[in-house]
């Protein structure tokens, strides 16, 4: 019976669920970011990077993370530009949306200041800079910060639909003698708002009694992201098969918001635990 109520749930907020389209998408796992295109305005020679975070031990931390320096043995006062490679967006339509996760890794310094830009002018430090669509913020009004509290953030680039070389720029400046920002899991997606894609598409889900978020898909799940109501990513994990259980046991009662990843679309759902 309970298994029964949660798929009747589905098919009732199933309209309400959004279909979308991967266009582009960066986790930094492979520690690779040859691709993207680094200037290091303030001279200083230290830039962005791509970092394994590890513990005392020499353990890691999450997963490898794009990351800039403000203080480094010394204080340091960056001006880093990280550009990603041209995004083709020619035939996106829909609400297109930027996605990134931000934090910075020490709790106790955190008014680490960045913008961010997206813009199809070219690779450039002018094009960036000349960019209409562009964010600022400090790392500080996301709250607490730190490795425990990293936050995602969204972007709306719908303007640019139909072009086909599209850069996002994530800029490291104005500050000094906080310690480091790090950048992950940069996406973006077009959303296809049809129903008919989620049917299509025979995705399920429900909780067991034993804590388990069950999934199963036509196609392979790749990634799952679950998110608090106040937006706050709880839990990330990467995914490999048509019929996942994902363990929501240290998940706190409640509803949430989870984000997964099927083949080269995104599904976003509600779930109580």
């Amino acid at each position: 019976m309970k298994k029964l109520l949660l798929l009747f749930s589905l098919l009732m907020f199933g309209f309400l669920t959004k279909a979308q389209t991967v266009v582009y998408q960066d986790d930094f796992n492979d520690e690779d970011i040859s691709d993207w295109t680094l200037y290091d305005e303030d001279g200083d020679g230290v830039n962005w990077t791509v970092t394994q975070i590890q513990d005392e031990n020499d353990n890691p931390l999450g997963t490898p993370v794009l990351r800039s320096f403000s203080w480094n043995q010394a204080p340091l006062t960056p001006d880093n530009y990280a550009v990603s490679p041209a995004i083709d967006l020619s035939n996106a339509s829909g609400t297109i949306t930027l996605e990134w996760v931000v934090t910075a890794a020490d709790a106790s310094w955190t008014d680490e200041n960045y913008t961010v830009y997206v813009t199809d002018a070219g690779n450039t430090v002018a094009d960036v800079n000349s960019a209409t669509i562009n964010f600022n913020e400090l790392v500080s009004d996301n709250g607490p910060g730190g490795l425990d509290n990293p936050y995602t953030k969204t972007l709306d680039i719908s303007s640019l639909a139909g072009s086909s070389s599209v850069y996002v720029a994530f800029r490291h400046h104005n500050v000094t003698d906080q310690f480091t920002i790090e950048i992950d899991d940069v996406s973006v997606t077009a959303d296809n708002l049809s129903t008919d894609e989620f049917a299509q598409v025979s995705f399920e889900f429900f909780v067991n009694d034993n804590d388990q978020l069950n999934l199963s898909a036509n196609k392979g799940f790749k990634k799952i992201n679950i998110f608090d109501l106040s937006g706050k990513q709880v839990m990330s994990q990467e995914l490999s098969s048509n019929n996942e259980n994902v363990s929501i046991q240290k998940l706190a009662n409640g509803l949430y918001l989870a984000k997964v990843q099927i083949g080269e679309e995104m599904k976003t759902f509600k779930f109580v635990k």
